[in-house]
C-alpha cells in the first residue's frame, strides 16, 4: 500500500469516522466572508477525511506497535504532528512520543468538552483568529496552516533538521532534501526560512565526537594487489583517478563529478563526501531502505566495478573507458 495519505474519495471504513474528530476542528461560523469561509471548511473535511482514511487503512498495523494506542491517538499524530507513514511506525515506538500524545489528545477533547458547555449556556463558541483577518490575509494564513509546525517538534528533532538544511542547502537538489523529510519543495523552503529568521543557522553547533570512519590508525598495515595500505585508508586515493570507474558522472544528489564513488549494500552509488554527509544524521538519502553505515560502503574502483555494475539502482552508469 502507498505510504502517501489516501484521498479522501478512497473512503475506507474502519474504527475512525468523521464525527469522532470533532474535537480537533476549528470553529469557523463568525467568519465575515462566507466564500472563505465555506472554502476553509470544505478544505478541512477533506483533509480529515483523507487522514481518518489513513488511520483506518493502517489501524491493525499500527495497532500492533502501540497495542494501548486508539484510533484518536493516530489521528492526532497525523493531523497536529503531520506524520507520515513511514514516520508513525518510527514514532509510536518512541515511550516519549506516545506520552506527549496522550496528554495532547487528553487536552484537546477537554477543550471541545468545555467549548461544547460553553455554547450550550448562551455563549458562543470561540472561533478563528481568521475572522480579524482582510480575505487574502486569510487565504494566506490558511496556506500557512499546511506547514510544518516547527515548535511542535521534539529538540532531538529540529537539531537534525537545522544540521541537515544547513549542511546541504546550498549543495543538494532542493526536491531530493524535501523528499527525505517527506515535505513539499514548498514546505521544506518554507521551514528553511523560517528556521532563517530564528537566527538557527548561525547557532554554534556542538562539538561532536569524530566518527570511527574518521579516526587516525596507525601500526597496522596489510597487502593488497601488491601495494601496502594501512588500516584505515581507502583502496584508492581519491586524488588518484585512474582508479575511478566513474570519472565523467555526477553524482546523482549533488550534481557534483565523481571523486571516490561509493556503493551501500542495497545498490545505491554516491560520491563518498556524499554519502558521509547524509548518513552522519542516520538518514538514507533515498529512503527505500535501513539506516546505511560508512563501514558497509565499498569503494567502486576500476578493477572491482565489473563486479558491481549490475547491482547499481540509481543511475544509468557505464565504466570509464580511456
Amino acid at each position: 500500500m502507498n505510504s502517501c495519505m489516501l484521498s479522501s474519495a478512497q473512503y475506507i471504513d474502519g474504527p475512525l469516522k468523521l464525527k469522532d474528530v470533532e474535537c480537533f476542528k476549528a470553529s469557523f461560523i463568525n467568519m465575515p466572508d462566507e466564500q472563505t469561509r465555506k472554502y476553509v471548511e470544505r478544505f478541512n473535511q477533506d483533509l480529515f477525511q483523507r487522514r481518518i482514511n489513513t488511520v483506518n487503512a493502517y489501524y491493525k498495523q499500527w495497532l500492533k506497535i502501540w497495542p494501548q494506542g486508539t484510533p484518536l491517538h493516530f489521528f492526532a499524530a497525523l493531523n497536529t504532528y503531520k506524520l507520515t507513514v513511514p514516520e508513525m511506525e518510527t514514532n509510536l515506538r518512541d515511550e516519549g512520543f506516545k506520552r506527549e500524545l496522550i496528554a495532547f489528545v487528553g487536552a484537546e477533547a477537554d477543550k471541545f468538552k468545555q467549548k461544547f458547555q460553553n455554547s450550550s449556556s448562551g455563549e458562543s463558541p470561540k472561533y478563528s483568529p481568521l475572522i480579524d483577518l482582510s480575505p487574502e490575509d486569510r487565504l494566506a494564513a490558511i496556506k500557512r496552516s499546511q506547514m510544518p509546525d516547527i515548535d511542535k517538534w521534539t529538540t532531538q528533532y529540529y537539531n537534525k533538521v537545522v544540521r541537515i538544511l544547513k549542511d546541504s542547502w546550498d549543495d543538494m537538489d532542493k526536491n531530493v532534501l524535501a523528499e527525505s523529510f517527506k515535505w513539499t519543495l514548498e514546505q521544506c523552503e518554507f521551514i528553511y526560512e523560517e528556521l532563517k529568521k530564528r537566527n538557527a543557522f548561525d547557532q554554534p553547533q556542538k562539538r561532536r565526537r569524530k566518527s570511527k570512519e574518521k579516526r587516525t590508525f596507525t601500526g597496522i598495515m596489510f597487502i593488497k594487489d601488491g601495494i601496502t595500505h594501512r588500516i584505515g585508508q581507502p583502496l584508492f586515493d581519491p586524488i588518484d583517478q585512474t582508479q575511478n570507474p566513474l570519472r565523467g558522472y555526477c553524482d546523482p544528489l549533488t550534481n557534483l563529478p565523481f571523486h571516490r564513488p561509493m556503493i551501500c549494500p542495497y545498490g545505491y552509488v554516491l560520491d563518498y563526501d556524499t554519502w558521509r554527509n547524509r548518513l552522519q544524521y542516520h538518514l538514507h538519502p533515498y529512503q527505500q531502505v535501513p539506516f546505511t553505515t560508512m563501514q558497509s560502503l565499498t569503494d567502486l574502483t576500476v578493477k572491482n566495478y565489473d563486479e558491481y555494475k549490475d547491482k547499481i539502482r540509481n543511475a544509468p552508469f557505464s565504466k570509464y573507458i580511456e
